[in-house]
């Protein structure tokens, strides 16, 4: 529902780039797939678990796909 409201930058396929530029606003993201840290981050156990969980790269919460909006980075 929120991309439906809101779709600036939302790719329109699974893992792609959606449009950088929009009304003014550019739009950029990153995202990660390493849910370990250091081991001094108390998060890093539920979310390690978390990742093992889903069926693609992911950090534990958001897979590296759905974390697309406008120009991926990395």
């Amino acid at each position: 529902k929120f991309n439906a409201k809101f779709p600036d930058g939302v790719p329109t396929t699974a893992c792609g780039n959606g449009a950088e530029l929009v009304n003014g606003v550019r739009y950029f993201s990153w995202s990660g797939t390493q849910p370990v840290t250091n081991v001094f981050d108390a998060s890093d156990y539920p979310l390690s678990v978390l990742s093992a969980v889903h069926g693609e790269a992911n950090d534990g919460l958001a897979s590296a796909c759905s974390s697309h909006l406008g120009t991926y980075l990395g």
